[in-house]
């Protein structure tokens, strides 16, 4: 009768034991938790920026200083051509350098659904031109 008086006890401190621990690590911030392997370091994700489809924007920085135009990708097309420069602020200065070394992506009119992949890098900034129309629905990636 003892025994099993204390083999009920230590199966109860056992669980005890696995809930509490699951409860602490539960409300950790994540540089607290152990560590887990992933597949993309800190700094090197991709960020997102999304034109609306009724948005029609003009000269539009998306990111300044170096990085990496990641993809581009249409959920909805547009009529609207398009380019993406390796530019910090403004147009008014790339004259100065060659349009191989400003220009990374030009981008037609009515570009069919779907992802299309850069990984080109830009050491500006990221600039979005658009001559003229409508984007439609767009996601550009950059890093």
């Amino acid at each position: 009768m003892r025994l099993n008086t204390i083999l009920i006890w230590l199966a109860i401190v056992a669980l005890a034991a696995v809930a509490g621990g699951t409860y602490y690590y539960q409300d950790k911030a994540p540089s607290e938790r152990p560590p887990i392997f992933q597949g993309v370091g800190v700094g090197n994700e991709y960020t997102g920026t999304t034109t609306q489809t009724v948005l029609t924007v003009k000269d539009t920085p998306i990111k300044d200083g170096w990085g990496a135009l990641g993809s581009l990708t249409v959920t909805v097309a547009g009529e609207a051509e398009y380019l993406l420069f390796n530019e910090s602020s403004s147009l008014l200065t790339w004259d100065n350098f060659p349009t191989s070394t400003r220009l990374l992506a030009e981008i037609p009119a009515n570009l069919a659904v779907g992802t299309y992949t850069f990984d080109i890098q830009f050491t500006e900034g990221l600039y979005l031109d658009v001559i003229n129309g409508s984007l439609g629905s767009t996601t550009i990636t950059f890093r």
